[in-house]
């Protein structure tokens, strides 16, 4: 019996629908390399190539014609089973997800909520938490998606460590840290901010970002940080608010923020002068995990939300 899968199918069917590998991956939400891989193991376990590349992309060979073929029609039906089913869960919002402390993200989920809310039942667990917890949900405590930040420089790291509990993984957003101060802030108006200027402020930090399988001094490299004596650690998102608009000579490095939050919160976001480290917010969840409905048009809302604010900084 050939061991293969119905992801696997497909892959395949997009792949060839696409005529691209790299355009199937952002289809499927899923990086190049692991859909590659995941092609090469059905070609495997088939004894069949698929694909031959192209200079107008790949395309299918004689016997992938005939895989193809076959594993459109399984789909379909397959498609045909899942809509009965969704028929009858279409009121239905339910998935559980975690995320970092982002403003961004939470300015998109509540776009999202407030286009639902004429569903018959909404069952959403939204958990802000830390990259190490969020991995732990998806892995042992059934959540279905998490969105985790990282160093581009480390990278690596935790590419490997999808790999290894068989995650897949999608790029949501790659930026620099903006400095997020008061309006009263002294370096509010300044034309121009450089990291010593921040010498004498004092910096808000969420003390649980420190990722075990990469050493301290390697993760701090990557972090900016300006004077290592005067931190307040925090643990929540509302808090760094309060204490960024009552008291005007803190300061902290955040992912962009909506612009129209800020008026209301009395909060201006900057950019440095100097060069910052690259950071990602990547979507993460289990190989056999398939998008609902709704968890879906989260996403979806949640990119429209990102280029949004990307294209106003």
């Amino acid at each position: 019996m050939l061991d293969i899968s119905l992801l696997q199918m497909r892959y395949a069917v997009e792949i060839a629908n696409t005529g691209s590998i790299s355009r199937a991956a952002k289809n499927l939400y899923m990086n190049q390399p692991n859909l590659s891989k995941s092609i090469k193991e059905l070609e495997n376990a088939l004894e069949i190539t698929l694909f031959v590349r192209t200079p107008k992309g790949v395309i299918p060979t004689e016997e992938g014609n005939i895989f193809l073929e076959y594993a459109d029609e399984i789909l379909q039906k397959l498609g045909q089973l899942e809509e009965k089913i969704r028929d009858r869960k279409e009121n239905r919002a339910s998935f559980n997800i975690s995320l970092p402390r982002a403003s961004y993200i939470t300015y998109a989920f509540t776009e999202f909520v407030k286009s639902i809310l004429d569903i018959r039942e909404i069952n959403i667990n939204y958990n802000e938490t830390n990259t190490m917890e969020a991995i732990d949900n998806l892995l042992h405590h059934s959540f279905d998606l998490a969105i985790i930040r990282y160093p581009a420089d480390c990278e690596d790291d935790f590419l490997q460590t999808f790999e290894k509990n068989s995650l897949l993984s999608r790029v949501i957003w790659e930026y620099n840290y903006l400095l997020l101060v008061s309006q009263d802030h002294p370096l509010a108006k300044k034309p121009e901010i450089y990291l010593s200027d921040l010498e004498a402020y004092t910096e808000l930090v969420h003390g649980d970002t420190y990722v075990p399988f990469i050493p301290r001094n390697e993760y701090n490299k990557v972090t900016p940080s300006v004077n290592q004596n005067r931190h307040i650690y925090l643990y929540e998102r509302g808090s760094q608010f309060d204490l960024l608009r009552n008291v005007p000579t803190t300061y902290m490095w955040v992912s962009p923020l909506p612009p129209e939050m800020l008026p209301s919160l009395r909060l201006v976001q900057r950019k440095c002068s100097e060069s910052l480290p690259l950071f990602k917010d990547v979507l993460i969840y289990r190989t056999d995990y398939q998008f609902s409905p709704y968890a879906s048009r989260f996403i979806e809302t949640l990119m429209q939300v990102k280029d949004k604010v990307e294209k106003r900084l």
